[in-house]
Order: structure tokens, then sequence, then C-alpha cells
């Protein structure tokens, strides 16, 4: 028969709790996998205000949105933010009476944008507009479609610049007619 003592019995808890510690840990470190849903018809709406259509497409024609979600599907934080903000336009949809962004008129958009842009440097609505104006911005203007238009005839080379062994130009002295350097 087997006698079992108070430091039999100590030891049997102090070593079973030690072999269950890793399987307890892992499954408190492991993250929480949640499935949220990015609002694609606010997202749209948002980049088109940010980004129109004018001389050259705007953002939306150029599938800006769908570079931005790409880029969202692997970053959770990114993704959140976009999660987040899209319900920020929404819920000031909601004050002018109406349920969703998109539903709105081009002038009451604009107004939450502009209202967006003028938030505090670090809330939710200013972070979300400033972040996805500047992934905006490298999407859009990455495309040819979008450049097209500039007069930007491109880098120096290979040529390289043909007049450097001239001095600089004084630009204000051409605007004033006075071309002699």
């Amino acid at each position: 028969m087997l006698k079992i003592t108070r430091r039999f019995f100590l030891k049997f808890l102090l070593l079973t709790g030690f072999y269950s510690i890793p399987e307890n840990l892992n499954r408190s470190l492991k993250p929480v996998q949640r499935t949220v849903m990015i609002d694609y018809q606010t997202l749209l709406v948002f980049l088109d205000i940010l980004i129109p259509d004018d001389m050259t497409p705007g953002a939306v024609q150029l599938g800006v949105t769908e570079e931005i979600i790409g880029y969202a599907a692997d970053k959770p934080d990114y993704k959140l933010l976009l999660v987040q903000g899209c319900k920020w336009l929404n819920d000031e949809a909601k004050k002018r009476g109406n349920v969703q962004f998109s539903w709105l008129s081009t002038t009451q958009q604009q107004e939450i944008v502009q209202l967006a842009f003028e938030s505090p440097a670090y809330s939710l609505s200013n972070r979300f507009f400033m972040q996805l104006l500047h992934k905006a911005f490298e999407y859009y203007y990455a495309r040819p479609e979008a450049t097209k238009h500039f007069a930007y005839a491109g880098p120096p080379q290979p040529d390289g610049f043909t007049d450097y062994q001239n001095p600089p130009v004084n630009l204000f002295r051409i605007m004033r007619g006075q071309n002699e350097v």
C-alpha cells in the first residue's frame, strides 16, 4: 500500500501543474481569429471623394480600392483601421439622417471627409483619413494612366543633364527678362 503524505501530494500537484503549463500557455497566447468585413461601398465612395476622376481617371477607376483591400488583407491593424474608419463615416451619415455614407449627397460626403481631415491629429477619423490618403496616392500615382498627362518627362537618365557644364539659370532673372547671368 502506497502511503500518501502531504509532501508526496504537494510534489504531485507541482509536477502535474508544470506539465500542463505549456499547453495552457499556448492556448492563451494564440490570437483570437475574428472575421471583420470592410464596408466596400463606403470605402469606394470615400476614395472617390479623395481622388475623383477629372482629366485623368479617378482612384476607383484605376482599382485603388481593391489594392488597398489587398494590402490590408495581411495587416490586421490596417484592416481594423479601415473597418473602424468606414464605421465612423457611416455613423456620421446617421447623424445627418441617412443610414450609409454612400447614400449621402456628394456635398454631404465632402463635408464628412473635411471633418475627418480637420479632426484632432490622433483621432480615429484623422488617422483613417491620413493613412488612406497616403496609401491611395501611393497606388494611384504608381499607375501610368494617372501620370500620363503630367508635364514631367521622366528622369534625365541615361543621357544625364546635357547642359551640366553651364552655370545654373536664375529663373527670377528670366522671368524679369534679364537673360544674362
